[in-house]
């Protein structure tokens, strides 16, 4: 009887041990890619191109115009 429910403690443990570890992979890769679109989303932020600003005169034609500060 002893002999059984160490077996069954020992499955129990190996169980446990395999999940913690597949969960702790899982957990690093989400990190990784959390930094991974972090780091999308911060660079293309920075190498946004700045806008261009137009006007239309009374007949429809397009005059592009220069923002005075980009605050």
């Amino acid at each position: 009887m002893p002999q059984d429910r160490q077996k069954i403690i020992a499955g129990q443990s190996q169980f446990h041990r395999n999940n913690f570890r597949r969960l702790i992979t899982y957990l690093f890769i989400l990190i990784i890619l959390a930094y991974v679109l972090l780091a999308t989303v911060v660079y293309l932020q920075v190498t946004q191109p700045l806008p261009k600003f137009f006007v239309t005169t009374s007949d429809g034609r397009l005059i592009e115009i220069q923002p005075q500060s980009t605050d």
